[in-house]
């Protein structure tokens, strides 16, 4: 195996709405649309959703990776609707 660069523009696979925080640095963070993403590529990922609200996702939603600095050292890959580029 080997790193390669990709890019991270795919489609929601599944889905499911946490109203609980999955931890404590997420507790402002609800509810929490946590979801698999099907790269283009056809790798799929676990990541959370950003930018729309649990009841607008749907599986086969158009997605785009998005970086969401949560802390001074803590980047995360989030995914969002594109029709937010």
């Amino acid at each position: 195996m080997s790193w390669c660069r990709v890019d991270p523009v795919g489609t929601v696979y599944t889905f499911t709405i946490a109203r609980k925080p999955t931890a404590p640095p997420f507790a402002d963070a609800v509810p929490q649309i946590i979801a698999i993403v099907e790269l283009d590529i056809g790798v799929r990922m676990t990541c959370t959703l950003t930018g729309i609200e649990p009841d607008s996702v749907y599986v086969g939603l158009p997605v785009r990776g998005v970086f969401d600095h949560i802390q001074d050292s803590t980047t995360l890959l989030r995914f969002a609707p594109r029709s937010q580029e």
